[in-house]
């Protein structure tokens, strides 16, 4: 299996060209991996919730979109991948 990495990037803007990302950190920590892995699952479950009462349509596609991320999460941060490794 690949490497799961967590990126923390810096994106200018407003200078008038497009300039490219700038990492600032990367870690390996699990802990982290985990914890953004969850809030980019709350993230997409709201904003399916959103959809719910403006088109019902939109928010079966998203509700899809939140539950194939929450599988791919799973798969890649299993729950019992642990360790201290701050990197």
């Amino acid at each position: 299996m690949g490497l799961v990495e967590l990126v923390l990037t810096y994106r200018p803007h407003g200078t008038g060209d497009e300039l490219p990302a700038v990492p600032v950190a990367v870690t390996k920590d699990p802990w982290l991996l985990r914890a953004a892995g969850e809030r980019v699952l709350e993230a997409a479950r709201a904003e399916a919730r959103f959809w719910e009462a403006i088109d019902p349509g939109v928010a079966v596609l998203k509700r899809a979109e939140a539950g194939r991320l929450s599988r791919v999460i799973a798969f890649l941060l299993p729950a019992e991948a642990g360790g201290d490794d701050a990197s």
